[in-house]
C-alpha cells in the first residue's frame, strides 16, 4: 500500500534541519510504533467548522468566498479531492507557502513546502512562478528574489502558478488528510482550496488564552515561548518555508503533548491581556493632549508573509502615548 504513495518532490534547498539528519535535531522524530497514536491524538485536535469560520477560514463544506462580481470560475476555491481507499495519501501534512505581491495589493504563492507530519519527510519544496507580474517580492519575509525565480524558471525548476502548486499538494493529500500549519487560511486562499481537517498552531494558542480578542501569536513567538527554539532569523534573506512548516508541526506536537503547560501559558497570557486592557481604560481618562491621534497611527497587521502578532488595542494605545 505504501509503495503507491507519491514520492517526495523538491526543487529548493532549505536551511532547515530535517528530523534525523543531525545528531541533535531541532525537530521531533516520531518512531514508527508511535505514529498511529500520534495521528489519533492529532485527529482529536482538529478544529470544528465553527472555529475555522471564526478564524477566517471558509464556513463549511460547499462554502465559496465572495471574490467579486464576474470572477472567473477557475478562481473559485475548490475542495480537496475526496478520500479514495484505493489511492492512499498521507495521513497528516504540515504546509507553508511564501507569498509575493502581485497586482494591486494582492498576493500569490511563490514557494510551497509540505512536510509529512508523522515522518518529517519533505514532500514538496519548490518555487512557484506567479500567474501575474510580481509587484513586490517581499524578500524580507518570503525569502524569494527576482533573480532566484528567474533562474529557476530558466532551469524549469518551478511549478507554474497556484494551479500547479495546488495540484502538486493534492498528489499527497485528500479530504481525510489533516493539514497542519500557522494561520493556514492564508495558504488555502493562495492555493484557491478548501479543506476541513485542520490543526492550526495559531488557533491552538489563541484558544488557550481564550480572551475573545483579535490578537494572533506569531509562529516565531510560539517557538520561543513553547520550545525555546529560534526561527526566522535569516535577516533580510527572509523566511524558509520548510523551517516554518517544521516549526508549526513542532508547536502542534508540543500543544497536544503538553496540555497542562499550554493551559498555564494561556492563563498567564490572559492575565497580561486583562492587565493591559485595564491600563488602556485608565489611560483614556488621562490628559488628551498627551495622546497622538489614531489617524496618525498605522498599525501592523497579521499577514501571510510576516507571520507576526496582530496589534491589539493595547498596542495601539501604547503607540498613541497612552499608559
Amino acid at each position: 500500500m505504501g509503495t503507491n504513495i507519491p514520492e517526495p518532490q523538491s526543487g529548493m534547498k532549505s536551511n532547515a534541519q530535517i528530523p534525523g539528519t543531525q545528531p541533535k535535531p531541532r525537530w521531533s522524530f516520531i518512531p514508527e510504533p508511535q505514529r498511529a497514536a500520534t495521528l489519533a491524538a492529532l485527529t482529536l485536535s482538529c478544529h470544528s467548522y465553527t472555529t475555522l469560520a471564526k478564524n477566517k477560514y471558509a464556513s463549511g463544506p460547499g462554502y465559496v468566498k465572495t471574490l467579486g462580481v464576474g470572477v472567473a470560475l477557475s478562481l473559485i476555491p475548490l475542495p480537496t479531492p475526496a478520500h479514495d481507499p484505493q489511492v492512499p495519501k498521507r495521513g497528516a501534512v504540515a504546509l507553508d507557502c511564501e507569498m509575493v505581491g502581485v497586482g494591486k495589493g494582492e498576493s500569490e504563492v511563490a514557494r510551497i513546502s509540505a512536510i509529512d507530519y508523522l515522518t518529517g519527510e519533505v514532500l514538496i519544496d519548490t518555487l512557484v512562478q506567479p500567474t501575474q507580474p510580481v509587484t513586490d517580492w517581499r524578500t524580507r519575509f518570503s525569502g524569494i528574489t527576482k533573480n532566484a525565480m528567474t533562474a529557476a524558471v530558466a532551469e524549469k525548476r518551478v511549478l507554474k502558478g497556484w494551479p500547479e502548486a495546488r495540484a502538486e499538494l493534492w498528489r499527497y493529500i485528500d479530504s481525510n488528510t489533516i493539514l497542519i500549519g500557522q494561520a493556514l487560511h492564508h495558504d488555502f486562499d493562495a492555493l484557491r482550496m478548501q479543506h476541513w481537517q485542520v490543526v492550526d498552531s495559531a488557533i491552538l494558542a489563541k484558544d488557550a488564552v481564550g480572551t475573545g480578542g483579535s490578537r494572533q501569536w506569531g509562529l516565531k513567538t510560539l517557538c520561543d515561548q513553547f520550545l525555546g527554539i529560534e526561527i526566522q532569523n535569516n535577516g533580510k534573506r527572509g523566511h524558509d518555508s520548510v523551517e516554518d512548516a517544521l516549526a508549526a508541526r513542532e508547536v502542534v506536537l508540543w500543544c497536544i503533548g503538553h496540555q497542562e503547560e499550554l493551559a498555564v501559558w494561556g492563563r498567564k497570557q490572559k492575565e497580561e491581556y486583562v492587565k493591559k486592557k485595564k491600563q488602556v481604560h485608565e489611560g483614556k481618562r488621562g490628559n488628551n493632549s498627551q495622546r497622538r491621534p489614531l489617524s496618525h497611527f498605522n498599525p501592523r497587521y497579521y499577514t501571510d508573509d510576516e507571520d507576526d502578532e496582530i496589534d491589539t488595542w493595547e498596542d495601539i494605545a501604547e503607540a498613541c502615548g497612552w499608559p
